[in-house]
């Protein structure tokens, strides 16, 4: 059924509305099929952007709308759509006879649309960074704004407890920074000697402090900030039991009268801030633990790493790169897909890995002696780094064959979805599960 617009002219208001209604049919040139092509091609491509980034259209609708094979239904079809455009610019489309100019004017207000949602998407996700920032940063405020009233008074120890690439340590360092404050930092990890805590005895060969009390000969200071990363990670053997040698070292009732087996003597540590971090609590030792107020972070949203990205890592690795602002630079809806399709963490760490793959290459390409400054979109995310790792047609494609179930396993970095599969073998009996 061929789509005609109606020409209405208004007759006569009294004593009611009566209006002569003519049908009008699309004007289309013989010479502009092609171009009319083109077109549909570009607007439908703007037109699922549009779906994707508004939160008022159903996902459905681009299925809905690629049932109209008539180029100017189609143009009215998704012109009536758009929320931010006003009645007059519909009109204007409705109005437009000519199916060229009329499909040119869509992409016109696509265009127009993509920027108002990617200026409102950058908005909120700058509001809702800054909304975690203060969450995470609320109990630290509050822990810190007590030390002001009453500088002698035995704080917490805090462990900040979250997966690998949330920013555990570089928020310790933060504090200590706000705090002006000289920064301690020790890896637990895998120390299984009671001696690195507490100190060898001096009748023995070679002997040192442990290292609490190294790092504080290190920092020149008494009131350092100490940070004891990984600690559950620690080990045990037959050289003693390093958590049992923290309890006196990060129990603000114990911890004045600390005495390394070096020096012999007590040694106050009252006035050392310890913050501890871990990846998950559940090889930290009960009596430890409680000796900790935790803090959790337990990863970022699509928005916040957006927001990280853009404000924080993208600048780090274009200087690191010896490149500039000018030279290199990232659109938002680029940085979003590498996020989704290339590097699904729960910190961003491996973003940063990934922006800095980025900028090698450019850096590479310049060095070869193309000066042309590069504008990363999606589209050279595939020529760049290669086809996406991760899609997210994956559990739809997985499952359309019957016997397939999903399932979703915790882990210490995050989580991961599961495929559970069942399969019928030729001349089996019985069933034989595997990992």
């Amino acid at each position: 059924m061929q789509h005609i617009t109606c020409d209405v002219t208004l007759v006569t208001i009294e004593p009611f509305h009566r209006a002569a209604v003519h049908g009008v049919e699309d004007l289309t040139i013989a010479g502009d099929r092609e171009a009319i092509e083109e077109l549909v091609a570009t607007a439908r491509k703007r037109f699922v952007q549009v779906v994707a980034a508004s939160p008022h259209l159903s996902d459905d609708v681009p299925g809905f709308v690629e049932n109209i094979t008539e180029p100017g239904r189609w143009a009215d079809v998704v012109a009536s759509g758009l929320r931010t455009i006003g009645s007059e610019e519909q009109q204007g489309i409705l109005g437009t006879l000519n199916v060229r100019e009329r499909l040119a004017r869509l992409n016109q207000l696509l265009a127009k649309e993509i920027e108002i949602l990617d200026i409102r998407s950058t908005i909120q996700s700058q509001v809702q960074s800054e909304l975690g920032k203060n969450q995470r940063e609320y109990l630290l405020r509050e822990q810190m704004a007590v030390r002001k009233l009453k500088p002698d008074h035995k704080g917490p120890i805090l462990c900040v407890v979250g997966p690998p690439g949330v920013g555990k340590t570089s928020l310790a360092r933060g504090i200590a920074e706000s705090l002006d404050r000289e920064v301690v930092r020790v890896s637990l990890g895998g120390m299984r000697d009671e001696a690195e805590i507490r100190g060898h005895r001096r009748t023995y060969i070679g002997a040192l402090p442990g290292q609490v009390i190294r790092g504080l000969r290190r920092a020149e200071t008494r009131n350092p900030l100490f940070i004891l990363d990984e600690i559950d990670k620690l080990g045990t053997d037959f050289r003693g039991d390093p958590a049992s040698a923290l309890l006196e070292v990060l129990d603000p009732e114990q911890n004045n009268t600390f005495r390394d087996h070096y020096l012999d003597v007590p040694f106050d540590l009252s006035e050392v801030l310890f913050i501890t971090t871990a990846n998950f609590l559940d090889p930290v030792p009960p009596p430890l633990l409680d000796r900790m107020e935790v803090l959790e972070l337990p990863g970022y949203t699509e928005d916040e790493k957006l927001a990280i990205a853009t404000e924080h890592l993208v600048s780090r690795q274009v200087d690191r790169h010896g490149l500039s602002a000018t030279q290199i630079t990232f659109t938002d809806r680029a940085i979003t897909t590498l996020i989704r399709n290339y590097t699904r963490e729960a910190g961003v760490r491996n973003l940063e890995r990934e922006l800095g793959a980025l900028c090698r290459k450019v850096a590479r390409w310049r060095a070869e002696g193309n000066e042309a400054a590069v504008l990363v979109t999606p589209e050279l995310l595939a020529e760049l780094l290669g086809p996406a790792k991760f899609q997210d047609e994956e559990v739809a494609e997985r499952t359309k064959r019957p016997g397939v179930a999903t399932g979703l396993a915790w882990t210490p970095a995050g989580g991961h979805v599961l495929f559970v599969e069942a399969a019928r073998m030729k001349n089996g009996s019985g069933l034989e599960l595997t990992a």
